[in-house]
């Protein structure tokens, strides 16, 4: 995150969230071609459908997204946002999908989204330190 946030002050946002899919494609490329690729042909096309929305939409626009904020925001805001990210994916699984949500799963949503409230709605702390001079 920190290394994004310092790139961002000089790439642009996409271009780092695109070399972040390149390095992440040659680092699992070698385990999918030993697992069996032969077999990927059998596969519908539901099945590449939804691998093509998971690595553009979900991956590419959801990185994407959490770059250009960190390139916006100081990387501390930028962190407690991506902390709402299982909460999300609860509500959006329950609404859209038809997913059972069970009250477990709604209280720690709802601790998750509170604390992200209070840390972003409190007041800056500013640390000083005595200089050595």
């Amino acid at each position: 995150m920190l290394t994004i946030k310092r790139l961002s002050a000089r790439y642009d946002p996409w271009l780092l969230t695109g070399l972040q899919a390149i390095v992440g494609v040659i680092f699992f490329l070698p385990l999918a071609v030993y697992s069996d690729p032969a077999g990927w042909l059998a596969a519908p096309l539901a099945t590449w459908l939804s691998l093509a929305y998971l690595g553009i939409a979900v991956g590419l626009g959801a990185f994407g997204l959490y770059n250009a904020a960190l390139a916006a925001w100081p990387a501390s805001r930028a962190a407690q946002a991506i902390n709402l990210v299982p909460a999300v994916a609860l509500a959006a699984g329950w609404v859209w999908r038809g997913e059972s949500l069970s009250p477990l799963q709604l209280a720690a949503s709802l601790v998750i989204v509170g604390a992200v409230v209070v840390a972003s709605t409190a007041p800056e702390r500013v640390v000083r330190t005595e200089s050595s001079s």
